[in-house]
């Protein structure tokens, strides 16, 4: 090839390069093209999946089935109306933080307090209401499951506490 030739190849090359890198650099920029994801697989939802799982541990009956559904669903809306309530008063205290306005905040802490007691009072009422449902084979499955969700979540595991003290650095 001669100097001439070679000088036209070199051009055509970086104007081709510029291009694909202008071309990549859009797409970072602009975004990314959609990708092709598979469609996820039907979900039920939560409620169903709940609902079967203790049919399931707790070897329930379709009245039972229906009796918990109706409960579970009058809990969720009471639960989520006290809890809505609860987030409306820690950010009015947490908006007056920056406000020149003088508040009581110990009022509105103690408010915070005790929609939190009515919150679990009501969970409280609604597992007595779950109790009452249940055969006695049932209660006692019902106290092992509700067992495990309350366990002390404070202390490591056994196999982290039986380490041994750490080499002394002096």
């Amino acid at each position: 090839m001669d100097l001439l030739n070679q000088n036209k190849f070199l051009k055509w090359l970086v104007i081709i390069l510029a291009l694909l890198n202008l071309g990549t650099l859009s797409v970072m920029w602009i975004g990314k093209p959609a990708a092709t994801l598979p469609p996820p697989p039907p979900s039920h939802g939560a409620r169903d999946n709940m609902v079967g799982f203790l049919r399931n541990e707790l070897k329930l009956n379709d009245e039972q089935v229906e009796e918990f559904s109706k409960l579970r669903d009058k809990h969720f809306l009471s639960a989520k109306k006290i809890s809505r309530e609860m987030h409306e008063l820690k950010k009015s205290l947490m908006d007056n933080v920056f406000k020149n306005e003088p508040i009581n905040k110990d009022s509105i802490a103690t408010l915070i307090g005790k929609k939190q007691t009515q919150l679990e009072l009501l969970t409280y009422n609604h597992f007595m209401e779950l109790k009452e449902v249940c055969g006695k084979e049932q209660i006692h499955k019902l106290k092992k499951m509700l067992g495990g969700f309350f366990k002390d979540r404070e202390l490591p595991p056994k196999s982290l506490r039986k380490r041994p003290p750490p080499p002394n650095r002096n």
